[in-house]
């Protein structure tokens, strides 16, 4: 069994240890029961901001943009669809 690894919940924000061989099955938060992989940005808080940048074990990829950027409203709908979130190697936050 290889070393577990730290998942933020993208509901709660409690952080997960899960097993990395585990990484690609159903993983859900042990505090509220939220799927940990949704395949849906999560946004976040000034508040939930650095748990979220810190204590994730995969990479966290983080798109700033203001309301009503055409440009990053285009580039997230193409994420989206193409689902990266999904994947348990990589989580995506805006």
């Amino acid at each position: 069994m290889s070393n577990p690894m730290n998942i933020v919940c993208p509901a709660c924000s409690v952080t997960n240890r899960i097993p990395a061989e585990r990484l690609g099955e159903h993983a859900k938060c042990g505090k509220c029961g939220s799927d940990l992989f949704t395949g849906h940005p999560t946004e976040l808080s000034a508040e939930n901001f650095a748990k979220h940048i810190s204590r994730n074990d995969i990479p966290v990829l983080v798109d700033f943009w203001r309301l009503g950027a055409a440009l990053a409203v285009r580039w997230l709908r193409r994420l989206h669809k193409q689902r990266h979130n999904s994947n348990p190697r990589c989580v995506l936050r805006n």
